[in-house]
C-alpha cells in the first residue's frame, strides 16, 4: 500500500509540472513570441520587451539565428515576432529576417517515468533547427 501512495503522489506531481508548463528549460522558453503573442495573445508591453530582449541580444550585441528563434519560439514565429517589430517602426537587421522560412518536419519523443518529452525538427534553409527538449505531456513507461 505503501507503494501506490508513492506512485499516485509522484503521478500527481508529474501531472502538477506538466500543468504549469513542464521543466524548467519550458518557464524559461515560456517567454517568447509564440507562447506569449501567438498563443495566448500579448499587449503591448509584452511586445516591448520582447523587442527590447531583442535589440539588447542582436542589434546591440550580435546574436546568431539560434537566439533569435529562441526568442520567437520556433521558426516561423520568430520571423512573424520580427515583421511585427518592423510593422510597429522598430529597427530590425534585415539579415535576421532570412533563413526563418522554415517547414515543420517531425517531433521525436521519449518517454521517462511519467514525463513525455518532445522535440521538434523544422525544416530550414540554413538546414534543419531542431527544438530543444520539453515536457509535453504524460506517459508510462
Amino acid at each position: 500500500m505503501k507503494n501506490a501512495w508513492f506512485y499516485v503522489g509522484a503521478l500527481f506531481l508529474v501531472a502538477l509540472s506538466i500543468g504549469r508548463g513542464g521543466s524548467a528549460e519550458d518557464e524559461v522558453a515560456a517567454d517568447n513570441y509564440n507562447e506569449e503573442c501567438l498563443h495566448e495573445g500579448c499587449d503591448t508591453e509584452e511586445v516591448r520587451e520582447l523587442y527590447s530582449s531583442y535589440e539588447e541580444e542582436c542589434i546591440g550585441e550580435g546574436c546568431s539565428k539560434e537566439e533569435i528563434v529562441e526568442l520567437g519560439g520556433t521558426p516561423p514565429a520568430a520571423l512573424t515576432m520580427l515583421r511585427h517589430f518592423q510593422d510597429l517602426g522598430w529597427t530590425v537587421r534585415e539579415h535576421d529576417l532570412q533563413g526563418l522560412d522554415c517547414s515543420f518536419s517531425h517531433t521525436e519523443t521519449k518517454c521517462t517515468a511519467f514525463v513525455l518529452w518532445c522535440k521538434e525538427f523544422w525544416l530550414c534553409p540554413e538546414g534543419v533547427h531542431e527544438r530543444s527538449w520539453s515536457a509535453c505531456g504524460g506517459c508510462l513507461g
